[in-house]
């Protein structure tokens, strides 16, 4: 997808809340390096690490990285954190 068909189908799927957080959305984890496909993976997987944490650089990274999610996403963020060994 380009940037404007991303971001419709972001904002058309609540994967965003507005088209403005579509665009940081694309930018953050460099959606135009990506087929389709992977494109939907990756923002789906980037919301999941935003509902464990308000720090958007880092669920970028993690996203891009391939980290794994955690099994359990009610467990407290700092503990995760700790886990997965980032202290920034």
């Amino acid at each position: 997808m380009n940037k404007e068909e991303a971001v419709k189908w972001m904002t058309e799927s609540k994967l965003a809340e507005n088209e403005f957080s579509a665009g940081h959305i694309w930018e953050g984890l460099k959606l135009w390096e990506h087929e389709e496909e992977t494109q939907k993976e990756l923002v789906k997987t980037y919301r999941k690490w935003r509902k464990l944490s308000k720090d958007t650089k880092l669920c970028y990274w993690n996203t891009l990285a391939g980290v794994e999610l955690p099994k359990d996403e009610d467990r407290d963020y700092k503990k995760i954190i700790e886990e997965l060994g980032f202290y920034g």
